[in-house]
């Protein structure tokens, strides 16, 4: 039916909805999930087996991890992004970069200068920071326009941290770390708190790189703009109030910790009497100035400087601060406002840059809490300020190299004094507005600080610190106009503004480090709060189109009495997935206490709406489901089923899909998926109209229905047996018949089926019907469709075929049918000897039981041998030959006919019958299946009589009923076949290859006479790609439900159990359509080694199954291909763990008792492999002494030796030193060592002295 159907009525509705006169008509039928699988074709983008994820992973290795050319050069590309912008660099960006680069010098030196105070460091601490990062900047970043160095926030947070460890001596740690603990100025050492200062830069870049190595720049996506903008305003007013001091010139206490705002604004208000008068009209003037400049003189000359051409793209401001600071330094200079007045200054700046000096390994872990909040804070910062001006100039910023960037900013500059820097707002506004285009504006302005630092920084050392601080509290404006976004966030959301609020009052309050922690946990909990609470809707249809909207929003949006469309707009996971059920059983009027239904249509009467309400929930914004809310999402809509309503889901996302199907959503409950809301509700109108005719259109079938079965049934009495040959096999002990039937049409309307009676006494052993149609003109050679129908008793069982065509009146067909008996033969004797033939005796109709008349039949039967003792030989005619009695024909039979005959002649075939068959598949993904059946089998001819005698068995091989032997078939590609019976393996079988199967002959170890039995299993293995097939993760294995056991098999109780993989599911069983009478058990586990969750089992059951039973079964189920490496994981991680554990045990020390002697044992140890070492050296120089006497003795070269010899000697000393430091070192350790030493100590002695005694001789010869 139509979708959407816009006639003139619903144009007319619609006009004002339009915007001119274009009108939308989709015609399709309503789509559900079912046909929208057929229609639309998957791709294959998550078939992800074994093999794929093998080329994905060696196609990552090659690009990602092995050296190449193409790698090396994105690799250089990526470590340096300077090389980005030198590549396009035009000549023409170069006078923009110059005037921006010194532009932003200007800036730095009083910003640099005045936030070195504020991180309580010494002013020339602040142009290093100008300098060192952002020349490393420069090259290792990938912001065009960002200005690296010292800013407010930053600086305060290393002032804090340098107050708290910048401590004297006598105060300890523990005491220092008190709340609102109180330090003076004159405490803290500039050295140590340089020291402090580098540690924590040095430990900021280290946690950059560590985030950049492991890619965690996400982080701070936590930090929203919201918390941003309260956190840096609660920071400038920590700011100004560090500030106000050097302003009013007092000397004060520095608080430390929480709430030290208020005991710093209590100090200021005690200590005011005590202002620098001086130092306050400095302060004044400063102010001042800058405003005036900033506010009224720096727009007018900006306004102005457009006219000139020159100017109209460059915005240079004036460098008010650096006049401040210039005409500061010289007045204090002139005046000697320090000497005469007692006003603050700089003091000592000094020229040139600082000795290289690592950072203090000992203070790192107590500065790691603050290093990851100063490195999480100024990323936070820099990148969004990147990305600001990186959207608006239109390239691209890489996240992860600006974490190595600002790394290694930190790293390298504090070996060069530079403490934590980030990107200004102020310098980088000035930059882009000067013209900078790249970094070259960055590197110039390092150039001209190179000078400053190197040649006249020393002569700002008459500089106030109040000009330092008046610099910084005016920069302070655009942090403090911040406040003014309170109130435009709070007009939008009131959680966020609660967010500003609680981190800019916890901030101001509790010090950076806590307002920090706070803002974080504030905002996780406004996330938390928005997903625990989601919004939820009831939709309601426009004005009969395809558009839902909320009802309770638009007047002209109404909803459905007898439907209703919930929304749940937000993912549905563990933690509001009980939200999501009280609402939705709220919303659909069922009590929450109760679990009842309540009457949501209190002003409507039960008679014009129906009982049950159908129930459309809009999966639109459901974007994530996980386990715990699948759960609880399915127990949901169960509940409604039980309550009778009937439940649809529109729009539901095809991953979320995959989540219910893994849960088992058809099985726990019923619910109908389609494509759109629309569908549902077109779904659900036509299902409702069809209700509405459901009683007249059943009065009306029910009618019909008798009329066309009293017709039927005049058609099927309609049909006349025209001929009819019967042959009746009685060779094995599974008599088989086999008729040969031609029937005519008589009547006057087609007929479509052919009822096959069975009598009465026969009805129990029928193990097998089957038919087809017979002739050459036949369209269809075929099985044919039978079902098996139960009618009355007396008649017996009918089998009704379904012919291929309709049979139209006065046309004829012929069909075969076969069917088989099975314990339908009696012995007679029941027991016989060893050395007698075996006689049995059958009974059977001798004419054809149908319920049609026959016109003429004919019945032959086929025995072993023409060994008869009795027939039956009527009726007439009967003739036999040789092993076949021929009964008939017989002429004009009416139906129901019966005339029992009785047969009774010698049959000594085997009468083997399974009495228990169990088959065992077990189904592999790593390509095999093994197949193992386990077969109880007996002889259920006339039992054995006497004693049985082995000699007369060999003396005659022709022994008459015993089973020697049978043969089995297997598939053509088993492989890995083995054959064992109670006691173990057989070698009496044979196994042959053939073109189509494997032949096994099977010799049990004595052989089987009537009731013996015997056991055996059988197993082997056969390629999976030949029974299982897949698309993507739903598998298909096709296999035989029983396999050729032996000629004219019985087996009479079957039972098959397939195992599948571990975590298969959604498992569908389809028997052959041939075979009704299999039977499918509940599902088993079975456990094997590495198994968690066990391995789903299939049980399978079948009486009387015989060799036209052997017909193919499929097996239909899903299966995460990524599960196969389940197991193999498991190997691999159990392995990791022994092997972690035997290390433990081998490495750590279990013992109770304290060995107090194993410091001792280490430090002797080590000593003493030095001992050995110079033992090996000395050796060595006796055996060149050695050498050396001999050569003497050879060349009598007496000067020479005398050289070689005092050299050695020389050595020997040095030795001689090493082992009487030893020995000192040793003795007090250790008495029994220090002898050991000293037995060396002699032995070089003695040595010595023979060699001594040698050279004595030889000078005396």
């Amino acid at each position: 039916m139509p979708s959407v159907s816009n006639n003139d009525d619903d144009n007319k509705s619609n006009s004002t909805l339009n915007d001119g006169n274009h009108n939308i008509i989709v015609e399709r039928p309503v789509i559900t999930q079912k046909s929208f699988d057929k229609v639309f074709i998957p791709t294959a983008y998550e078939d992800r087996t074994p093999m794929v994820i093998l080329r994905q992973m060696r196609s990552y290795v090659q690009k990602k991890c092995l050296p190449s050319k193409q790698c090396g050069k994105s690799y250089f590309k990526v470590l340096f992004p300077f090389l980005s912008w030198l590549k396009i660099y035009e000549m023409a960006w170069l006078p923009s970069d110059i005037i921006s680069g010194i532009t932003i010098a200007i800036m730095q030196i009083p910003q640099g200068m005045a936030y070195a105070l504020l991180a309580r460091l010494p002013a020339i601490i602040g142009l290093y920071v100008s300098f060192f990062p952002a020349l490393i900047y420069a090259l290792f970043g990938t912001s065009r326009h960002l200005s690296m160095g010292a800013i407010a926030v930053i600086s305060l947070m290393t002032g804090n941290v340098v107050d708290r460890l910048s401590i004297k001596p006598m105060l300890t740690l523990a005491e220092s770390s008190v709340t609102n603990s109180t330090i003076n100025d004159g405490t803290i050492d500039p050295n140590y708190a340089i020291v402090i200062a580098t540690t924590l830069a040095f430990t900021v870049g280290i946690i950059h790189l560590i985030l950049c190595v492991f890619h965690l720049g996400f982080v701070t996506s936590f930090l929203s703009d919201t918390f941003i903008s309260g956190y840096t305003t609660g920071t400038a007013i920590l700011v100004f109030t560090s500030q106000v001091p050097d302003i009013f010139g007092l000397t004060l206490k520095r608080y430390v910790g929480p709430l030290n705002i208020v005991y710093t604004y209590i100090e200021i208000f005690s200590n005011l009497r005590k202002t620098n008068l001086a130092t306050l009209i400095v302060s004044i003037c400063a102010i001042v100035t800058l405003i005036i400049v900033k506010e009224y003189l720096d727009p007018f000359y900006k306004k102005h400087i457009k006219k000139i051409k020159l100017f109209q793209k460059i915005q240079i401001p004036i460098p008010i601060e650096l006049i401040v600071i210039i005409v500061g330094t010289l007045v204090s200079y002139s005046m000697d406002l320090n000497g005469r007045y007692k006003v603050k200054i700089v003091n000592t700046i000094g020229r040139g840059f600082r000795k290289p000096q690592g950072p203090s390994l000992a203070l790192m872990p107590s500065l790691l809490k603050d290093a990851i909040i100063i490195a999480v804070v100024s990323f936070a910062i820099c990148i969004s300020l990147a990305k600001t001006y990186a959207k608006k100039y239109k390239y691209t910023v890489n996240s992860n190299q600006e974490l190595a960037a600002y790394g290694l900013c930190n790293i390298i500059g504090s070996f060069f004094g530079s403490y934590s820097s980030a990107a200004s707002l102020s310098r980088t506004s000035v930059y882009v507005n000067t013209g900078g285009r790249t970094q070259a504006g960055c590197l110039i302005s390092c150039a001209f600080l190179l000078i400053i630092i190197l040649r006249i920084g020393s002569l700002f050392e008459s500089l106030p610190k109040a000009c330092l601080a008046a610099i910084i509290v005016v920069a302070l404006k655009g942090l403090f106009l911040q406040v003014k976004d309170i109130y435009t966030i709070g007009h939008v959301t009131k959680l966020e503004a609660i967010v500003w609020i609680m981190t800019f009052l916890s901030t101001v309050i509790l010090d950076v480090d806590y307002g920090l922690i706070v803002g974080i946990v504030v905002s996780l909990i406004v996330v938390i709060i928005r997903q625990f609470r989601p919004r939820t809707t009831i939709l309601g249809q426009y004005e009969r189109s395809e558009i839902y909207k909320t009802a309770k929003r638009f007047s002209n949006v109404h909803e459905f009495s007898h439907i209703k469309i919930f929304r749940f707009e937000s993912p549905i996971i563990y933690f509001n997935a009980d939200y999501f059920r009280e609402s939705l059983l709220d919303a659909v009027g069922i009590d929450l206490k109760t679990g009842q239904k309540r009457n949501i249509y209190p002003k409507q009467s039960n008679e014009f709406y129906p009982n049950s309400t159908r129930v459309i929930i809009d999966c639109s914004s459901i974007s994530q489901l996980d386990y715990s809310g699948g759960k609880i999402f399915l127990q949901t809509l169960k509940e409604l089923n039980d309550c009778q309503y009937k439940i649809y889901l529109c729009n539901l996302r095809y991953y979320n899909y995959d989540v219910l199907e893994k849960l088992e959503m058809d099985k726990v409950c019923s619910v109908k998926v389609m494509a759109t809301v629309h569908d549902a509700v077109h779904h659900i109108q036509d299902d409702l109209m069809e209700n509405n005719d459901h009683i007249m259109h059943f009065s009306l079938f029910s009618l019909f229905f008798v009329i066309v079965a009293v017709a039927h049934g005049q058609e099927q009495d309609s049909l006349f047996n025209t001929k009819v040959e019967r042959s009746l096999d009685l060779v094995s002990h599974l008599p088989k018949e086999t008729i040969i039937v031609t029937f005519e049409n008589r009547g006057t309307k087609s007929v479509r089926y052919y009822d096959y009676y069975v009598e009465p006494q026969h009805v129990d052993d029928v193990a097998y019907v089957g038919a087809i149609v017979k002739g050459k003109n036949s369209d269809d050679q075929g099985t044919l469709p039978i079902k098996k129908e139960v009618t009355d008793k007396t008649k017996g069982t009918m089998y009704r075929i379904e012919l291929p065509h309709d049979l139209r009146p006065s046309q004829t067909m012929t069909l075969e049918i076969e069917v088989i008996h099975v314990h339908a033969l009696r012995m007679y004797p029941e027991e016989i000897a060893q050395d007698e033939r075996q006689l049995v005796l059958y009974k059977t109709n001798a004419y054809y039981y149908s319920k049609y008349s026959s016109e003429t039949q004919k019945m032959r039967v086929t025995l072993p041998t023409d060994r008869a003792e009795s027939y039956t030989q009527t009726p007439k005619p009967v003739s036999k030959s040789e092993q076949i009695i021929t009964y008939g024909s017989y002429d004009t039979i009416s139906p129901y006919s019966r005339n029992e005959i009785s047969l009774h002649y010698e049959n000594n075939n085997p009468f083997l019958t399974v009495n228990n068959f169990k088959r065992w598949i077990e189904v592999s993904h790593w390509g095999n299946v093994a197949v193992e059946e386990t077969v109880d089998m007996y002889h259920s001819g006339a039992k054995l009589k006497g004693p049985f005698s082995r000699l007369d068995f060999q003396r005659r091989q022709d022994s008459y009923s015993a089973v020697k032997s049978f043969k089995m078939s297997l598939p053509a590609s088993a492989r890995d076949i083995y054959y064992r019976d109670e006691i173990g393996n057989v070698s009496t079988s044979h196994v042959r290859d053939m073109q189509d199967q494997v032949e096994l002959e099977l010799r049990p170890r004595y052989p089987l006479y009537g009731g013996w039995n015997t056991h055996y299993v059988i197993g082997y293995n056969v390629p999976s790609y030949q029974y299982l097939f897949n698309k993507g993760n739903h598998y298909i294995l096709k296999m035989r439900l029983i396999d050729h056991v032996y000629d004219d098999q019985l087996l009479e109780q079957v039972t098959v159990k397939i195992v599948l993989p571990e975590y298969a599911n959604n498992i569908e069983f389809y028997p052959s359509i041939y075979d009704s009478n299999v039977k499918r058990l509940p599902n088993e586990k079975h456990y094997t080694y590495l198994d968690t969750v066990g391995r789903p089992v299939i049980v399978i059951t079948k009486r009387n199954a015989l060799f036209q039973h052997i017909q193919d079964f499929e097996i239909h189920y899903t299966f995460d291909k990524m599960m196969l490496f389940h197991e193999p994981m498991l190997i691999v991680l159990s392995l990791f763990a022994l092997f972690c554990s035997v290390i433990i045990l081998v490495r750590m020390n279990f013992s109770i008792q304290h060995h107090e002697n194993h410091e001792l044992r280490t430090r002797l140890q080590s000593i003493w492999n030095q001992i050995l070492e110079n033992n090996i050296k000395r050796t060595n120089f006796y055996q060149k002494l050695d050498d050396a006497l001999n050569a003497y003795k050879t060349n009598k070269d007496l000067k020479l030796y005398s050289e070689q010899r005092k050299k050695i000697d020389n050595e020997l000393k040095l030795i001689q030193q090493d082992f009487s430091n030893l020995q000192t070192k040793i003795q007090a350790e250790n008495a029994e060592t220090a002898d050991t030493i000293e037995q060396f100590q002699n032995l070089t002695t003695s040595n010595h002295a023979d060699i001594k005694w040698s050279y004595g001789k030889i000078c005396y010869w």
